[in-house]
């Protein structure tokens, strides 16, 4: 059970007991551990993620 949960465009953001920030996927699993401080630490992971930093040549 997640004490918060705030929706994002592609996940699921939640705190845990402790007030640790993740995220979830669509399905309710797991795709970033409770382990950001702020909900602002998480969202910035995803954003890591999700850019593409390899070059196309």
């Amino acid at each position: 059970m997640h004490h918060t949960l705030m929706i994002h465009p592609v996940a699921f953001l939640y705190a845990d007991d402790a007030q640790r920030w993740g995220a979830l996927d669509r399905r309710g699993r797991t795709v970033i551990e409770a382990t950001f401080p702020s909900r602002t630490g998480v969202t910035d992971e995803i954003d890591r993620l999700l850019a593409d930093t390899r070059p196309v040549m």
